[in-house]
């Protein structure tokens, strides 16, 4: 049986070893494309900056150069640390003065949206813990978003000796939708030009929204692909070492009990404990124990080696042997006519 069991645990330990050096080699393997993954999710990306950047903006929309940068004059009206702030073309350059007032660091944003300003923006900047350049840039966006509603008020933050009469004349907007000059020009400034360029910049802002989700999905997906298929593989090693230790145990029990029968057929004799454990008993009882077990062939052995007894009493077993073997263990089998001997400590 000893042996049966010792097969049992390096066939089971073999088939989970084999199974984890597979789980593992497909996790690497997994990894990996991962790895490829997003090393092509990061081109994509890089590619796709080096095209919106390359892309020109010469302020062909509604919006022009002139009231671009008075947005940005607007945007940063607020910011006590902040020590320059200008716009060149579609970026925006700007200077802070850090909470020690003994540096500044400087910022980036980038409004150019391939070749029109839609009020999406990116960002770069020497401290990226800042809010700030994130607030201007949003202070940017709307007014973006709101034009040419805002269009009026942005000439409060031109310089002055820039201003025109026609400047001045948009100054007197009242914020609620009506010029106070009756311009004919600035009244009629909402042209169906403008609402059609308007509708086309939320057109592309959507696709390009949807795609985004899109991409998410499709990424949330695979993910949830890749952990089932995970699972149920992890569930399939458990489920098949769980029938392989049950058929396995079933084989072993089947072929102890065989033995079994067919030691009982034959009349042996199946010892209940060790050799050791009958050692230092006394070998009346010892006798008796055996006799029990069916054992008749029973004969003792002196050992007359006791001078004090100090070391070992009188009738102290030494040794029990059954048909030679000094070494056998509990539920061993004996034919019915073993002989047993049993040798025990005694006075000179």
């Amino acid at each position: 049986m000893a042996l049966l069991e010792i097969i049992t645990v390096g066939v089971i330990g073999r088939f989970l070893y084999k199974s984890r050096k597979e789980s593992l080699k497909e996790k690497a393997e997994e990894e990996r494309r991962k790895a490829i993954l997003c090393k092509l999710a990061d081109d994509i990306v890089e590619d796709e900056e080096e095209r919106r950047t390359a892309t020109s903006c010469e302020f062909s929309d509604d919006i022009s150069e002139y009231e671009f940068g008075l947005m940005v004059c607007k945007a940063g009206r607020d910011i006590k640390r902040l020590e320059t702030l200008y716009a060149s073309g579609t970026i925006v350059y700007g200077t802070v003065r850090s909470q020690s007032m003994l540096s500044t660091w400087s910022f980036q944003i980038d409004f150019n949206d391939y070749g029109h300003i839609t009020g999406s923006y990116w960002i770069t900047s020497e401290n990226n813990d800042s809010t700030i350049p994130l607030h201007i840039a949003k202070n940017i966006s709307e007014s973006i978003f709101s034009y040419p509603k805002c269009r009026g008020e942005l000439f409060k933050y031109a310089p002055r000796e820039e201003k025109t009469e026609a400047d001045k004349e948009i100054e007197n907007y009242d914020y609620n939708g009506q010029f106070e000059s009756t311009s004919e020009e600035y009244k009629n400034r909402e042209t169906s030009d403008d609402v059609e360029q308007n509708e086309a910049i939320e057109k592309e802002r959507t696709k390009q929204e949807q795609e985004r989700t899109k991409r998410e999905k499709q990424r949330y997906e695979y993910q949830e692909r890749r952990e089932k298929r995970e699972e149920a593989k992890n569930t399939k090693i458990v489920i098949g070492v769980i029938l392989l230790t049950f058929l396995l145990t079933g084989v072993f029990f089947y072929l102890g009990e065989r033995e079994n029968i067919e030691h009982k057929r034959n009349n042996d004799i199946q010892v209940f404990t060790s050799a050791e454990n009958l050692e230092k008993k006394n070998f009346e009882e010892v006798k008796e124990m055996l006799s029990s077990a069916g054992f008749k062939n029973i004969k003792f052995i002196k050992d007359e080696d006791l001078v004090l007894g100090v070391f070992a009493k009188d009738g102290e077993v030494e040794k029990v042997t059954i048909n030679g073997n000094s070494e056998f263990s509990a539920n061993d089998w004996f034919p019915s006519d073993a002989k047993v001997k049993i040798t025990y400590h005694t006075y000179k």
